[in-house]
C-alpha cells in the first residue's frame, strides 16, 4: 500500500472521497462552498448534498455552518487532494500513453480511479515521465483539463 492510501482513514467511501474532492475544487482550497455548488458539480440533490455533509461532519472532514457553506478540514484537504491527484493521474495517463482525448479521459478517469489499487497508482506514475504538477500543495494535472463531469456517475455511487 502506498502512502496515498495509507493517509486515507478507514471508512472513508469512495463518495465521500468525491464530495472532498469536489468541495475542494469548488473552493480552491480555502473558500466555504454552498451544498447547490456542489450538488451541481457532482449531479445530485441539494438533499442528498446536505446528508453527506452530515457524515462528513461527523468524521471530522469539513466544517460547515448553515447558510455560509462548506469548509475542509486538514484531513478533509488531504483525502480531497489524494483524490484528485489519484484523478488526474489517471487522466495524463490516458492522454499520454493511450491517446484519450481530454473528454474521455476526464470520464474514464473516474470511473477507474475506484477501482485503482496503490500498487497500481505507483506503476501507473512510474509510466509518466514527469510528476504530476504541484500549485498551493494541490497535484494537478499539468494539461489544462475542464471540469470534471461526474452526471455519468449514479446517484447511488455518491451515497454509498
Amino acid at each position: 500500500m502506498t502512502a496515498a492510501n495509507e493517509a486515507v482513514p478507514a471508512g472513508v467511501t469512495q463518495a465521500m472521497r468525491d464530495y472532498l474532492g469536489a468541495i475542494d475544487l469548488l473552493g480552491d482550497g480555502e473558500m466555504a462552498v454552498t451544498t447547490q455548488r456542489i450538488a451541481h458539480r457532482l449531479g445530485v440533490s441539494c438533499p442528498s448534498v446536505t446528508n453527506m455533509i452530515k457524515r462528513l461532519h461527523g468524521r471530522g472532514l469539513v466544517t460547515h455552518a448553515p447558510y455560509h457553506g462548506v469548509r475542509l478540514t486538514e484531513t478533509g484537504m488531504t483525502i480531497a487532494e489524494l483524490t484528485i491527484r489519484r484523478r488526474h493521474l489517471l487522466e495524463r495517463y490516458l492522454i499520454e500513453k493511450l491517446g484519450y482525448g481530454a473528454d474521455g479521459a476526464r470520464i474514464d478517469a473516474i470511473r477507474l480511479e475506484r477501482a485503482v489499487t496503490g500498487a497500481l497508482e505507483t506503476h501507473i506514475e512510474a509510466a509518466l515521465s514527469a510528476p504530476l504538477a504541484v500549485s498551493s500543495g494541490t497535484p494537478r494535472l499539468t494539461a489544462v483539463v475542464g471540469p470534471v463531469d461526474c452526471s455519468l456517475i449514479a446517484d447511488d455511487q455518491h451515497l454509498a
